[in-house]
């Protein structure tokens, strides 16, 4: 079994990313969905304090700037195909559908995106769409999605206190 943690949207508040990050616990891969990337950087060390060996990705979300990071990638875990973007050129506030139709044009099994700062665990055509909700929300919260070996996909939202 594979084990991911997923975050977003910290947009400065750092500290509660770091909460969300021991939330989660120790995970095979930390994602970040964009929009505080400087956050995500910043934590790393906390992350190898929990797994030295845990996959490290993320992808820069509208609030990003000039990070350097892409703001869609896709990447194996598990046995599973993920699509993980910020959403914004996706224009997720509006309907998951473009990032949806992006995953299946992939054979993706999950897609995973911020951007709306809402927590979000969908099936959709096959499709897990699994949107963390915001570290810097009023109700802050993150995601654990579990890959059974089996290729089985299943995920929580979790409240960051």
């Amino acid at each position: 079994m594979k084990r991911l943690g997923v975050f977003s949207d910290s947009h400065g508040r750092e500290a509660m990313l770091r909460r969300a990050i021991y939330t989660v616990g120790r995970a095979d891969a930390y994602c970040f969905c964009g929009d505080g990337l400087c956050d995500f950087r910043a934590v790393i060390p906390d992350i190898q304090s929990l797994n030295p060996s845990a996959q490290i990705l993320m992808v820069a979300g509208n609030c990003d700037g000039f990070s350097g990071e892409k703001e869609e990638i896709t990447f194996f875990i598990g046995g599973a195909k993920i699509l993980m973007a910020h959403g914004h050129t996706r224009r997720v506030k509006l309907s998951p559908d473009f990032l949806l139709e992006e995953a299946v044009r992939q054979d993706a099994r999950a897609a995973l995106f911020g951007h709306t700062h809402e927590p979000k665990e969908d099936w959709q055509n096959g499709v897990l769409l699994l949107n963390p909700g915001s570290v810097s929300a009023s109700w802050p919260s993150c995601a654990s999605l579990q890959i059974d070996d089996d290729g089985r996909l299943r995920a929580d939202i979790l409240l960051i206190r």
